[in-house]
């Protein structure tokens, strides 16, 4: 919650991932949305409304995507493979910066699998970005 909490206060925009990081093509429609809301009801705790949703593994049936009609959908262009402990961050960045450009959305992960190739990478890629006269707007 204080994570959450400092993640709002920050102003950075928040979309439901659903509750348990399911995989849209190995569960039910029904469990799919159930998951959903069930995400949705965390974010109501704290008077917190958003239409985003980012499918965990970038995978939806046809079928949920047309369930989720009034949200959006966001996607990304740009996998970091943050996650993988095989991979190094001298290895990770330049593909990284390699694969974007202005408008690219990528994933980044905050968890303790991510976090050794997380605490190098993002702030490389950031300055590198920056120093070329990007800018980084929240959705």
């Amino acid at each position: 919650p204080d994570i959450f909490q400092n993640i709002l206060a920050a102003g950075h925009s928040i979309g439901n991932h659903t509750y348990n990081h399911l995989n849209g093509w190995q569960v039910s429609t029904t469990d799919y949305l159930e998951n959903i809301e069930k995400c949705d009801h965390i974010f109501e705790k704290y008077n917190v409304k958003t239409d985003f949703f980012r499918p965990p593994y970038g995978r939806l049936k046809p079928r949920q995507r047309r369930q989720l009609k009034n949200r959006k959908v966001v996607m990304w262009d740009v996998l970091s493979k943050d996650y993988d402990k095989a991979l190094q961050p001298e290895t990770i960045l330049p593909k990284c910066i390699q694969a974007s450009s202005a408008g690219t959305i990528i994933v980044f992960h905050d968890n303790e699998k991510a976090l050794r190739n997380l605490k190098e990478v993002l702030p490389n890629y950031l300055k590198f970005f920056k120093n070329q006269g990007f800018q980084f707007d929240s959705l």
